[in-house]
């Protein structure tokens, strides 16, 4: 698929701060950038700089056109050759075993593709390689032109995907050189946005620094890269009552997945055409999406196809499913585990409290400790006394925390998730 094909519309396209660029001028730029580079007879790999620009789109852009395997970063530049910089090597470090097998045969059908990170998040740090084509075909069957602003970060899954879920149908995408949560909402305010794909953390940041009003100009806002409580949908329906949520749900490993959300509930369903999923042992397995064509670090568990996602979920008797936390973040607190997530849930249902981060410190004598990040509305005057009380009726001891950080600032990650304090 010529991704510039799918990009022949009429109007404005990227937009960022007095620069607007049209769909012509941006593929006109990127056939530009793409023989610059194919002048310099560079590796099939390339390793570039994410950033929050236009310019970073029309490399990225000008990469796949040439067929590259594009690995976008943000913070450590990965032993790639990278554009416009010294030569570091053409594949991953090593290249010890057979597990690059599958990507040099990728390489050999000289088709564009893109090498996404993990976080980490999860323990394990997991390297995917997508073919692009079959990321970006998804998205051909859209139609309606949204206007959004960018707010995930470029070399995530969720900032790549979201951009080519509003420019393939032709819309328009605002790209904020400020990041801060007041020029966000501002721009959507200004702009008239009527699409916004973020995390929920974004959206109590929203709430506690008072713009949430800002946002009403959104007619649908996905939510995904978190766990979404059913205290935040509801306050989000007092501030916005006529926004659609819509909850996306996927990883770098599967890509994003539409979803059915339960209407007042966190409870959904994987909606997006050839996507499966199974409970296993209360365990989600997704079936693995066409666009992956091999992981080159932190291979997932498998079974013939299914994806072990490591989210623990309920389901009810209609078949929509709640993640409950994950396999692996169960903390040991003198022999009894605890599922953070849990404790989050039950906390966060106390009045005046927009969101919760449970975590674990050392401790000399019980192993570890439970820790309690948590921020309240303007205003509010919780205690850490107000806050155990709720607790010993609600929890089992060893769930409560015995350390509070109570403040009115949601700090984010660059994947705009809760930072812990």
């Amino acid at each position: 698929m010529d991704i510039l094909q799918k990009l022949n519309h009429k109007g404005t396209m990227l937009i960022q701060d007095q620069e607007e660029w049209s769909y012509e001028e941006f593929c006109e730029k990127v056939i530009e950038r793409a023989k610059e580079i194919a002048a310099q007879k560079l590796p099939r790999i390339i390793a570039i700089k994410a950033a929050y620009t236009i310019r970073h789109w029309v490399d990225f852009f000008a990469l796949l056109y040439n067929k590259h395997i594009v690995f976008p970063y943000l913070n450590k530049a990965p032993n790639y050759h990278w554009l416009d910089g010294e030569f570091a090597s053409n594949n991953i470090a090593d290249r010890k075993a057979d597990k690059y097998e599958e990507l040099d045969r990728f390489i050999a059908t000289n088709q564009a593709g893109i090498i996404l990170e993990t976080s980490g998040t999860s323990g394990t740090k997991k390297v995917v390689l997508h073919n692009f084509d079959k990321l970006a075909k998804k998205y051909v069957k859209l139609h309606r032109k949204f206007k959004t602003v960018l707010v995930f970060s470029p070399e995530h899954i969720s900032g790549i995907e979201t951009l080519l879920s509003i420019v393939i149908p032709g819309g328009t995408v605002i790209i904020p050189s400020d990041q801060s949560i007041n020029n966000i909402c501002n721009t959507i305010e200004e702009k008239k946005i009527d699409l916004l794909a973020c995390t929920p953390s974004l959206i109590r940041l929203a709430m506690v620094s008072g713009n949430i009003q800002k946002l009403s100009s959104i007619q649908i806002l996905n939510l995904g890269g978190e766990q979404t409580d059913e205290n935040l949908l509801y306050k989000i329906k007092q501030y916005l009552p006529s926004t659609q949520i819509c909850q996306a749900f996927g990883t770098t490993e599967t890509a994003n997945i539409r979803t059915y959300t339960l209407e007042g509930t966190s409870y959904f369903k994987p909606g997006t055409e050839g996507v499966d999923f199974i409970v296993k042992d209360s365990v989600l397995w997704l079936k693995k999406t066409d666009s992956i064509e091999c992981f080159l670090e932190g291979r997932p568990k498998t079974e013939e196809g299914w994806i072990c996602t490591n989210d623990r979920i309920e389901q009810n008797d209609k078949g929509f499913i709640k993640i409950q936390g994950r396999l692996e973040k169960t903390i040991n607190i003198g022999g009894e585990k605890v599922d953070p997530v849990e404790t989050e849930n039950t906390i966060i249902q106390m009045e005046g409290i927009i969101s919760v981060k449970i975590y674990s410190e050392d401790d000399m004598i019980m192993g570890k400790k439970l820790v309690a990040d948590i921020c309240v509305e303007q205003g509010q005057t919780l205690t850490k006394k107000d806050i155990l009380l709720y607790c010993r009726t609600r929890l089992a001891q060893y769930k409560i925390p015995v350390k509070f950080h109570i403040h009115n600032e949601i700090a984010l990650t660059s994947r705009l998730k809760i930072k812990n304090t």
